[in-house]
């Protein structure tokens, strides 16, 4: 029984990012053969779209555009002439976004081949979720006025001191071999 690969479209998204962060999101095709077309819908919530992109793979493709949506979403729609080369993998949309808070992002679409007949495909997750970044508390360093020294320059005393044995061990080394 032979089996056949279904297309695959793979979304690259951060999984955190920092308030008023700009950051990318990469759409990508998989098993595909003779992409000529495609149509992205693409929802999102607590983002603020800053540009769409053609990705590499359909630089050189003729017709590309894209429309915003009411209810953040946008429609992306890419075609190639006849005489421009199909794609059968690759980086196909390129998203940037400033995240205000926990995000969402949705997608949809179709995917047809140059002769217009659709291509059977699965997205390896159509729902992408991306949460603020934990800041993670730096530890206190406390110095102390007076005769003791801070926490920071006792490291750097004992490593001196360390460093200056293993000079005298290696002085004593030598000069052992010397007197021998």
């Amino acid at each position: 029984m032979l089996e056949l690969l279904l297309a695959l479209i793979l979304i690259s998204s951060p999984a955190h990012a920092d308030l008023n962060e700009e950051f990318s999101v990469s759409v990508m095709i998989q098993d595909v053969s003779n992409l000529g077309a495609f149509q992205l819908d693409i929802s999102f919530e607590n983002l603020e779209l800053l540009s769409v992109e053609r990705g590499e793979e359909i630089k050189h493709w003729s017709v590309f555009d894209y429309r915003l949506l009411e209810g953040n979403k946008v429609r992306v729609i890419a075609a190639k002439m006849p005489e421009e080369d199909s794609v059968d993998e690759g980086e196909i949309l390129k998203l940037k976004f400033i995240f205000m808070g926990d995000a969402r992002l949705q997608f949809d679409g179709i995917l047809s081949r140059s002769d217009g007949a659709e291509i059977p495909f699965e997205f390896e997750e159509n729902e992408i979720e991306i949460t603020e970044t934990e800041e993670i508390p730096s530890p206190a360093v406390t110095v102390t006025v007076g005769e003791q020294k801070s926490t920071f320059e006792k490291y750097l005393f004992y490593g001196e001191l360390i460093i200056l044995l293993a000079a005298l061990l290696l002085f004593l080394k030598i000069l052992r071999k010397r007197v021998k």
